[in-house]
């Protein structure tokens, strides 16, 4: 199936984030279903269907359409790979504050790219979303995860309990 409405809508100098397209659903697969993606978590290495599921899901509810939540495919500019996601996930609706989310496939490791996405997604968040604030939670013992938080200018705030599970949480504000 052919898709050609997808919108990019953050860039960096190697990266861009976009819409779905139903062409992504293999390459989602391939990053979802390797068991090291999810080595820190407690979540089981996708099937085909729970990716498809992803993409129907970010198509029917337009995310990436307008400024906002989004959880959309992270593209490799040098060859137009999907070579993860990213997201603003609702969090904290009461305060609209969401949670930052990137997910790089195992062999885009180690190149900075979660730094160069995060700090986009962040001023995404603050300059077109006006989210006052944005956080981002990770397994303790993940710590190439926390070591981008930091390096994205996000405050470390502690561990709390998230479904029986400790996270290390972290916290950036807009700036005034």
């Amino acid at each position: 199936m052919n898709d050609f409405s997808a919108r990019i809508f953050i860039e960096t100098p190697r990266l861009y984030v976009r819409t779905w397209s139903h062409n992504d659903i293999e390459d989602l697969y391939e990053v979802m279903s390797n068991p090291a993606t999810h080595y820190h978590s407690n979540e089981n290495p996708w099937n085909i269907e729970r990716c498809k599921g992803l993409v129907d899901y970010c198509k029917k509810n337009d995310f990436g359409k307008k400024p906002g939540t989004f959880n959309c495919p992270l593209i490799c500019r040098k060859n137009g790979h999907l070579i993860g996601l990213v997201a603003l996930n609702r969090y904290l609706k009461d305060k609209n504050i969401p949670e930052i989310e990137f997910t790089i496939n195992q062999n885009f490791w180690s190149k900075g790219y979660a730094t160069e996405i995060g700090k986009a997604v962040l001023e995404y968040g603050f300059k077109k979303c006006d989210f006052p604030a944005i956080i981002g939670f990770t397994s303790p013992d993940n710590l190439a995860s926390r070591k981008v938080m930091h390096k994205i200018g996000m405050k470390y705030q502690g561990q709390k309990r998230l479904n029986s599970q400790l996270y290390s949480f972290y916290q950036a504000e807009k700036a005034v």
